[in-house]
């Protein structure tokens, strides 16, 4: 199953992404877990974990958007510099990331810190 989404930054940041809850606290282990539970088919759309599952990761994304929207307009240096018109990925490819982080980080991370990290080393920011 693979789901490419386009996210716009300005949209997240000033609260217009429909749904998306503001704070979320899903273990990432659990995250992984039920993702890997579900099957890779048309028939994860009827599942409500799946639905939870992108319901976390949208809020994790959008928690991490708003995180370096914040840092932009006070001038602070931001973890991440996501592309301001948006961005697109592979569901797939995120939990490939995911998983790539090393086990004993993840036992202490949320879904928003596995996103924040992946972010991190996809869209890092330049030197001051």
């Amino acid at each position: 199953m693979r789901r490419i989404l386009m996210l716009s930054m300005a949209a997240i940041a000033l609260g217009l992404w429909p749904g998306v809850v503001s704070a979320q606290t899903m273990p990432l282990n659990e995250f992984i877990a039920t993702a890997d539970r579900i099957p890779r088919n048309v028939t994860a759309l009827l599942r409500s974990d799946y639905r939870r599952l992108k319901r976390e990761g949208e809020a994790g994304i959008s928690a991490v958007l708003t995180e370096q929207y914040r840092a932009q307009q006070a001038n602070r240096p931001s973890q991440t510099c996501i592309p301001m018109d948006g961005f697109s990925f592979d569901s797939e490819d995120v939990l490939r990331r995911l998983k790539a982080i090393p086990e004993p980080q993840r036992r202490r991370m949320t879904i928003t810190d596995g996103i924040r990290e992946i972010m991190r080393r996809q869209y890092p920011c330049p030197a001051p």
